[in-house]
């Protein structure tokens, strides 16, 4: 891990720290049941709206 700082102080890393957040998501035909990892700088809309791939893992139900 690298860490850097800038004039300021402020330190930089590339370990980016999220939060889980429980969440139900209801699309026009499925409701989807799971968690979501929000930045810890953004709301749990703007995870939603940003344009990147991810991967959906899914977990077995007890």
């Amino acid at each position: 891990m690298t860490i850097e700082f800038d004039d300021k102080g402020k330190f930089f890393t590339d370990v980016i720290t999220k939060v889980t957040v429980l969440a139900i998501i209801q699309t026009a035909t499925q409701r989807i049941h799971g968690n979501i990892h929000v930045r810890r700088d953004q709301r749990f809309k703007d995870e939603l709206d940003i344009d990147e791939k991810f991967l959906a893992a899914n977990r077995k139900r007890r």
